[in-house]
């Protein structure tokens, strides 16, 4: 996830992940700040001495994030910041808060859980039969497919239905994987604001 940096209102970039970002500014008193689309903005009030120099860090928040997806579906915000932002000393990470790693996949199926409270009926049908029991669903659904698959190639004529077919196969098993390693699942950004040399 890329944020965007601002300090007073100027952007002055966008923070990668693990890329350290260092930024001239004059001293005094600034307000830095990350957007990133869709999830507002995250401001801090910093301090920033002559000749010296203020360490900052931003990561996502996988909580927050899955809140902002969740709100999609419920149309309710009930969680917190999609974002950190904080100070840090002698550039050494704080204990807390921890930064996360964030994955468009995590972010994806764990927000599906929001379909639980969803106001349409059939988004918390399909919750409660291909979200709530995902392996079982997951296998059940490789399995009919396998077996559509295998009864197509055993023709003595296979039909070009097994394109198809496989793929679903491959994909249907692919969600389930990446389902429970999204519910089993962190790098941060890093800012350097400094004044120039008086």
């Amino acid at each position: 996830m890329q944020f965007c940096f601002f300090v007073d209102d100027s952007d002055k970039g966008l923070l990668r992940r693990g890329k350290p970002l260092e930024v001239r500014i004059p001293p005094g008193q600034h307000t830095v700040a990350i957007k990133t689309a869709g999830l507002g903005i995250l401001d801090l009030l910093v301090e920033v001495p002559a000749g010296g120099t203020v360490n900052l860090a931003c990561a996502a928040n996988i909580d927050g994030l899955i809140s902002a997806a969740r709100s999609k579906h419920t149309q309710v915000w009930d969680g917190p910041s999609p974002m950190n932002l904080w100070l840090i000393d002698e550039g050494d990470l704080p204990e807390e808060p921890t930064p996360e790693r964030e994955n468009w996949w995590t972010v994806t199926f764990l927000s599906q859980e929001a379909l639980a409270e969803s106001p349409v009926l059939f988004e918390r049908l399909y919750y409660r039969v291909a979200i709530k029991h995902y392996v079982a669903f997951g296998l059940v659904a490789s399995l009919v497919l396998g077996l559509l698959l295998f009864d197509t190639l055993s023709r003595p004529y296979p039909s070009m239905l097994w394109i198809p077919l496989s793929v679903l196969v491959v994909g249907s098993l692919s969600v389930t994987v990446l389902t429970t390693l999204a519910r089993r699942q962190m790098s941060a950004s890093s800012v350097n604001v400094s004044s120039p040399d008086p």
